[in-house]
């Protein structure tokens, strides 16, 4: 009866520390999980240093390169969705860590999308990748546009994926992405994805945390740098010649449908798939419907050319 009694005891301590942690640290607790469930798919996680910085990557699956660029303030784990999807349909998966970002190093620079193009670069000559796919979303987009326009010969396909890099008038100031409240942190959200409900307290409290403690400044800094308008891209966009699918949640307010179709105009090849009931999380939020077309044009036969669907998304 005794050894019920600790036993009871140290199940109900293991509880309350696990309680606590989902309470206090959410955002670690879902992260760990995450990495466990990747870990379990097959994904391996390895650094390399590039110019002096330690650069981190997911990489998973045997196969035709695939990379995958996360947008400003995330990490390769928000490609976590999809990478086993990917990698069992015949891929060799690499999910990065952007310099600045995730378990990569974060140098005191600007953070301009050419110090991204270059450490991408450097990081397919020392990974050994001469071609691939490429998937941008979001700031990772603009970076994917800008590295293809450079370096056109090392990218077979393009997807992105509710993309910056082309002119629009904003309707917030560059301090939106590093929310200090709560209410800050749920109108940033709110943006995103205007259906969603607003997080409860607790994780809010914990986005605040990761701003204030971790990687805030780089993400103040980037955003920041973009938004001086420097190196937005133009009438440059024509000179792309590969296969381009451009992926858009229809009600995205962060960067919105219009620029989607002002890209598409820019490279007239490409495909606009429009994902209806998604906001500029439609990777994340609609992952299987973005994920399932992405494929498909990564797997046509014949080139895009310059349809506009309407695509069911949730």
């Amino acid at each position: 009866m005794r050894r019920w009694r600790i036993a009871l005891y140290v199940a109900g301590a293991i509880m309350c520390v696990v309680a606590a942690a989902c309470y206090f640290r959410p955002i670690e607790v879902v992260s760990f999980a995450t990495r466990m469930h990747l870990r379990l798919q097959g994904e391996h996680s390895h650094d390399v240093v590039i110019a002096g910085n330690k650069i981190h990557f997911r990489e998973m699956g045997t196969g035709q390169p695939l990379v995958l660029l996360h947008g400003l303030g995330g990490n390769s784990l928000d490609w976590a969705p999809v990478m086993a999807f990917y990698a069992r349909a015949g891929y060799h998966v690499y999910a990065i860590d952007l310099l600045g970002f995730g378990k990569s190093d974060k140098p005191d620079i600007d953070y301009k999308i050419e110090d991204q193009v270059q450490m991408l670069r450097q990081f397919f000559a020392q990974e050994g990748i001469s071609q691939t796919d490429l998937v941008g979303w979001s700031m990772g987009g603009w970076v994917a546009l800008k590295f293809t326009l450079e370096n056109p010969t090392a990218v077979r396909r393009l997807a992105v994926d509710d993309a910056a890099g082309v002119y629009f008038h904003p309707t917030f100031a560059a301090s939106v992405f590093t929310p200090s409240t709560p209410s800050g942190v749920n109108a940033f959200f709110h943006l995103m994805e205007p259906d969603a409900k607003p997080l409860p307290a607790f994780l809010a409290r914990d986005v605040v945390r990761i701003m204030k403690s971790r990687h805030g400044w780089v993400i103040s800094r980037a955003a920041n740098t973009m938004m001086t308008g420097k190196e937005l891209l133009g009438d440059e966009l024509a000179q792309i010649k590969q296969p381009v699918l451009i992926n858009w949640g229809a009600d995205d307010e962060l960067i919105p449908l219009s620029s989607g179709y002002e890209m598409q105009k820019k490279i007239p090849q490409a495909d606009l798939d429009i994902y209806a009931g998604c906001g500029h999380l439609a990777p994340v939020r609609c992952s299987h419907a973005v994920a399932a077309k992405t494929l498909e044009f990564f797997d046509a036969g014949t080139p895009p050319s310059g349809l506009v669907q309407q695509v069911p998304g949730k």
